[in-house]
């Protein structure tokens, strides 16, 4: 029997073609997941020589490095993004369709996050990972070992944390816009001592009220951007931003040396990775910064991602130091399409224009007042999408498919707009296969009633001037980059999903997907 047994063994260590299999033998002790909001593949290329060796250069001198990876839905923000990562899934199967969201019940805006039930523990936010459907890799990885894997989740805002935290994590922790403290909630129910003694004896405030952002290295290495002019020194300072200076510093690239500090601290005090079942740290980041809506120049993006190298090589280090190398797998990938401000349109070259939504909606609501009576017919714009005020449509007793068609008609005929989808196109089966993509990235319980697409390069002009942004039409997609030490270096470009990065990373749990998972694990990433 034992030699039967060793047989099948042998037959199943090899696959149809003869070769062996690559396959780990054993899971990792520690797998930590590095999100990184705006991450460009074109920048980890360009920069490359002026990286250290010990960051990016190490991890994809060791990795399987896929330089496109695609989510299902289009162009989503972080948030979906995140939650389309863990899950495996599009916003239409887990419910996550942006950061926030307009509430027709309330007629307000909510975070994605929000939950009354539960209160803040150092925040006054009331958050959960209620709206979230479907299970998540943390979630998956907790069930699998009986709830002994630990799975931790740190970030710089509480959707994109609790989010890639999923529903069962151990602890989930951010930084607080108004305290400054880090934070969590009773959903957790977990704020572990060592964090409270750093919120105890640390002043935030104090601190971000002393920093500065200048370059982090000598002029000589700000010299890798194509097209780019003479580097020029700046220095941004957060002492003046008053009640906002919290905010503010969570969008300048110091924040992720605050994240990767408080990550260290979790890997040493939680004690992850010090056993044989598998544990997951998963951590956002930003490779953006926020400076008065204005863009960034060539000096202060390469800037940026020198300190997202110079973090990424003190946590190897440290980690590799207390667990092993060999116990260890990273990955890094990216959230969130990017967001471009708008920019001055010349009068002489006015291929391009400027769109606004507020003059928009209230024209919309004219023509509507005029045909149907005078009430507020329009509720709300968000992102290119408006929303009906459903509820007087149908106290009225009006037919909303004709108000619909007749608002669609008028919307189509603004500058600017090259298409207007009705939501009962989309969300009904009636999109061809162009607008599948778009399809996937719509909830139905959260759906606006259009969705309207701007001409890319036009300038989309909202109501505050700091959320102003230049339409991108361009796809998009994101590195993702496996780092396994000691394994040799493979760059693949052939666009991959992530959804079977999300499988992937199932099988490296060893673990089943998450429950709305639609990808397949990939062939070379084990």
């Amino acid at each position: 029997m034992k030699k039967l047994l060793t047989s099948v063994l042998g037959l199943l260590s090899v696959t149809a073609a003869g070769l062996p299999l690559q396959a780990e033998e054993h899971a990792p002790r520690l797998v930590i997941g590095i999100h990184i909001d705006q991450l460009d593949e074109n920048y980890l290329e360009w920069f490359m020589n002026g990286f250290d060796d010990d960051g990016f250069k190490k991890v994809l001198q060791n990795s399987t490095y896929y330089t496109n990876m695609v989510y299902a839905s289009s162009r989503p923000d972080n948030a979906a993004a995140c939650a389309s990562f863990t899950t495996g899934a599009t916003p239409r199967q887990h419910g996550i369709t942006a950061s926030r969201w307009y509430d027709r019940t309330t007629g307000k805006w909510t975070s994605c996050i929000f939950d009354p039930r539960y209160l803040g523990n150092y925040t006054q936010e009331t958050v959960s990972p209620r709206n979230l459907l479907g299970s998540t890799l943390g979630d998956e990885l907790k069930k699998a070992s009986a709830n002994e894997a630990k799975v931790f989740s740190i970030g710089i805002n509480a959707e994109e944390a609790i989010l890639l935290g999923g529903h069962s994590a151990n602890g989930v922790f951010w930084l607080d816009n108004v305290t400054g403290k880090w934070c969590t909630s009773t959903y957790f129910n977990y704020l572990p001592w060592w964090l409270q003694s750093i919120n105890d004896q640390e002043d935030m405030g104090q601190m971000v009220e002393q920093t500065s952002w200048t370059p982090l290295k000598p002029m000589d290495y700000y010299r890798f951007m194509p097209h780019q002019q003479s580097p020029v020194l700046f220095k941004h300072q957060y002492n003046k931003a008053g009640k906002n200076k919290f905010s503010q510093f969570k969008e300048s690239p110091m924040m992720n040396s605050e994240v990767l500090r408080i990550a260290t601290e979790a890997i040493e005090k939680e004690q992850l990775g010090r056993d044989e079942i598998t544990d997951y740290l998963v951590l956002q980041l930003s490779a953006d910064a926020k400076l008065d809506n204005q863009p960034l120049s060539p000096i202060e993006i390469q800037d940026i991602y020198y300190r997202l190298d110079q973090e990424i090589a003190k946590l190897l280090k440290t980690t590799e130091k207390a667990i092993g190398n060999e116990n260890i797998r990273l990955y890094i990938t990216g959230t969130g399409a990017p967001v471009l401000p708008a920019v001055d349109v010349p009068k002489e070259k006015a291929y391009t224009g400027d769109f606004y939504p507020d003059r928009c909606i209230s024209l919309l609501n004219l023509y509507l007042m005029a045909l149907y009576g005078n009430d507020q017919w329009v509720s709300a714009w968000d992102h290119q999408t408006i929303f009906l005020n459903r509820r007087k449509i149908e106290e009225k007793g009006i037919n909303f498919e004709e108000l619909s068609r007749k608002a669609a008609e008028f919307l189509a005929e603004f500058s600017g707009v090259s298409n207007v989808y009705p939501y009962t196109q989309l969300l009904l089966g009636t999109a061809n296969s162009e607008l599948s993509e778009r399809a996937r990235a719509i909830c139905t319980e959260r759906a606006a009633d259009f969705y309207i697409d701007i001409l890319g390069g036009w300038n989309v002009r909202e109501s505050s001037a700091e959320n102003d942004y230049q339409v991108g039409s361009g796809a998009f997609s994101t590195p993702f980059i496996y780092y396994r030490p000691e394994q040799k270096g493979q760059t693949i470009e052939t666009p991959v999903s992530a959804g079977d990065i999300n499988a992937s990373l199932s099988r490296i749990f060893r673990i089943r997907p998450p429950t709305s998972c639609q990808g397949h694990a990939l062939p070379e990433l084990k």
